[in-house]
């Protein structure tokens, strides 16, 4: 269904690259800016685009993130997918329907916010490389997924260095499809209370509940 694979493959990544020879010595300092992004919580908007293997485009949306922690919050064509990092919510605004599943820590990356805990466990870094553009310096890392059976096989994402602001995120599937995300605005260490986080069910009048758990 249209809202799995929105969740799967929503906010971050792309681009092939050969292996760079200094690849371990980098692979710390490209580790310690992404650990900077995931120890902090923010929110971006952003302009979502994806391709098929033969690079068609198929889809063009616009969409908010919130990410806390292992906690975040995803609008995005109609659909709400929350989760507290217990629960996860999915909630299809049209149908007013709301589908309700365990969050599995040991899923291996499915979405840009699981590969943000879990990058050190899932992936390795195939490159790490900087460059500057209308003045601004950008670092770009590019990770490979260690388990050819995980969903995101190439991740990159792009940050300005000054403000450790994402600029955009780019995503290969295993079917090499391709998933890019722009960010048109970006917050880091916003406050959000624990209700933020969770599906207030009373909120919607007549919602459907599907518990799956």
């Amino acid at each position: 269904m249209r809202y799995y694979r929105i969740q799967k493959y929503c906010l971050l990544f792309l681009l092939s690259a050969p292996f760079n020879p200094g690849i371990a010595q980098h692979q710390e300092a490209a580790f310690a800016l992404l650990d900077s992004i995931s120890q902090r919580s923010f929110q971006a908007t952003f302009t979502y685009s994806s391709r098929s293997p033969q690079g068609e485009l198929e889809a063009t949306l616009e969409g908010k993130i919130t990410v806390q922690g292992n906690q975040y919050r995803l609008t995005i064509d109609g659909q709400e997918v929350v989760s507290n990092g217990q629960t996860v919510w999915t909630y299809l605004k049209d149908a007013n329907e709301v589908q309700i599943t365990d969050h599995d820590p040991e899923q291996k990356a499915v979405t840009p916010w699981t590969i943000f805990a879990n990058y050190r466990r899932d992936y390795t870094l195939c490159r790490f490389d900087t460059h500057q553009e209308n003045g601004h310096v950008y670092d770009s890392v590019e990770l490979l997924a260690k388990d050819v059976e995980n969903s995101l096989s190439k991740v990159r994402i792009t940050v300005e260095r000054a403000t450790k602001h994402i600029e955009c995120a780019q995503v290969t599937d295993n079917n090499q499809s391709r998933y890019s995300f722009f960010i048109t605005n970006f917050e880091y260490d916003l406050k959000f209370d624990k209700a933020f986080f969770s599906f207030n069910a009373e909120a919607h009048k007549g919602v459907e509940v599907i518990d799956m758990r």
